[in-house]
């Protein structure tokens, strides 16, 4: 059987996330996802934040005791926080039950932070809503609308095939 690829599912586990928190505009409430997961992810998800993690902004584990849990360095500003929360649930949701089942565990393990931050961007700037002129705003005003640091807008616009060079985005 061939699977789907790696990035139909991360976006359809970003859509099926929006929809589920009934997600309508910015910033996405990514938090919310990992501290209130749906019933069947509650033991795959949960979040700790503090400032004893300091060798990465964080990371995804499985304790234990069965839970999984994104430990969040809490020594970055909620921008960065936000993205790394976002980044840190695409690993948690590959290792549950489903994301196994489809075999995304075992494709992402080769290229797994590409994939997280791909998840990332687009959990936290969907297309359907980015406002509109979207195209042509600067870097710093979307970064500001969605909460995300401005480096992970102007890699969301390169995903999503922006015609606007990165020169222009600032200007």
């Amino acid at each position: 059987m061939i699977l789907p690829s790696i990035e139909f599912l991360s976006n359809c586990m970003a859509a099926a996330l929006l929809d589920h928190y009934g997600v309508d505009r910015l910033p996405v409430p990514i938090r919310t996802f990992i501290t209130s997961p749906p019933p069947d992810l509650a033991s795959d998800l949960s979040l700790t934040e503090g400032t004893s993690i300091t060798f990465c902004d964080a990371v995804w584990v499985r304790l234990i005791n069965g839970q999984g849990v994104v430990f969040l360095n809490g020594n970055m500003s909620e921008p960065n926080r936000r993205y790394a929360m976002a980044c840190a649930l695409f690993m948690g949701l590959c290792a549950t039950k489903g994301g196994r089942a489809v075999g995304l565990y075992e494709a992402v393990n080769a290229t797994a932070s590409n994939h997280a931050e791909r998840f990332g961007r687009g959990v936290l700037l969907p297309v359907e809503l980015l406002p509109g002129g979207w195209e042509s705003m600067p870097a710093d005003d979307l970064a500001k609308i969605a909460d995300v640091p401005v480096r992970v807008v102007e890699a969301r616009l390169r995903d999503l095939g922006s015609r606007q060079s990165l020169a222009s985005l600032n200007s």
